[in-house]
């Protein structure tokens, strides 16, 4: 009993670094903050991880036995190992799938957009400079309407149908071109604060670590997964100064 104990410790020592590794991985590449709660990577991880991490020094509890030959524990072990990174890279997989690929601005929010939810068929219609699905996290984009009425009406129908502009990649531009919409739409996050005073500390933070006045500092939703709405806080060029877990769609 002692002995598979020790296989015990020693398979989930081995797969607690391994998770290490994974999480590093994901959370500083994929799911950066905030997507990790605006995408559901942490939730989605801690399921994945916990499959993965558990299950296998478990089975190596259950079919240890020191009675067995040398030539028996390793191919035992072989074959956990072998099913266990099968499931560890259909985790991964799955990661990869759901991982935020964009920030985009649509209309009056911004919308996280997924790699599931891009049609892989109106990648070829980018807008020249658009990455198209990046992996090393998030990139910043807008979207421009059509002037042509017809395709207007044509995305105007997507959206309606689930589709929203900002997952229709002939739509997307670089962020840069933007900024003027983006600044436009945005509304003063002193209000904000006057209207909920637990955002306030907050805004002092940020006023205090980029040297703007509170005055200057406006604010965005930001819509992710499952509707999950969180807030955006912008200088006065647009650029992101952090994020608050906070619906300023309801006020």
């Amino acid at each position: 009993m002692k002995q598979r104990i020790h296989a015990f410790a020693i398979h989930l020592a081995i797969s607690c670094v391994i998770a290490l590794g994974v999480a590093a991985f994901t959370f500083f590449c994929w799911y950066p903050h905030p997507y990790r709660s605006l995408s559901g990577g942490l939730e989605l991880f801690l399921m994945i991880m916990a499959i993965d991490v558990i299950v296998g020094p478990l089975v190596t509890l259950v079919i240890y036995n020191e009675k067995k030959s040398r030539r028996a524990i390793r191919f035992d072990y072989g074959v956990i190992a072998f099913v266990q990174f099968m499931a560890l890279g259909y985790g991964m997989w799955t990661l990869a799938q759901a991982r935020p690929v964009h920030m985009v601005f649509e209309k009056d929010l911004f919308r996280v957009v997924h790699a599931a939810d891009v049609d892989a068929r109106a990648l070829g219609k980018l807008h020249p400079g658009v990455v198209p699905l990046p992996w090393n996290g998030p990139s910043w984009l807008a979207v421009r309407m059509p002037s042509d009425p017809m395709q207007r009406d044509q995305v105007l129908t997507r959206a309606l149908m689930g589709t929203y502009e900002a997952f229709q990649p002939q739509l997307w531009v670089p962020y840069a071109e933007s900024r003027e919409e983006v600044l436009a739409a945005a509304h003063p996050a002193q209000a904000l604060a006057q209207q909920f005073p637990e955002l306030s500390p907050m805004l002092e933070q940020l006023a205090k670590e980029f040297n703007v006045a509170k005055t200057a500092i406006r604010y965005l939703p930001v819509v992710g997964r499952n509707f999950v709405v969180w807030t955006v806080f912008l200088d006065a060029e647009a650029n992101p100064m952090g994020y608050a877990a906070f619906d300023s769609l309801k006020p």
